[in-house]
């Protein structure tokens, strides 16, 4: 590894170890390396009221949604 950076195969393990570990209702459907601009990895979630996308890049910064599914709309808790 260079200036503290993941490599995307990195990412793709973290993320798949993260399966066992999820709420009761929560699944894993999918988790592929991303190519696009900055290398990284993205990994998909599903449950019965929506669905979550976690996206990990090289320079160690990830994005999390979660979106509800009756409307789209993101999900925050109050």
């Amino acid at each position: 590894m260079n200036s503290g950076q993941l490599l995307p195969n990195e990412i793709v393990a973290w993320l798949h170890s993260k399966g066992p570990v999820l709420a009761p209702g929560v699944n894993l459907a999918e988790v592929r390396e991303n190519r696009e601009h900055i290398p990284g990895a993205v990994a998909d979630f599903d449950f019965v009221e929506g669905i979550g996308r976690i996206t990990a890049w090289v320079s160690r910064h990830f994005d999390f949604e979660v979106l509800r599914r009756s409307d789209g709309e993101s999900r925050t808790r109050e």
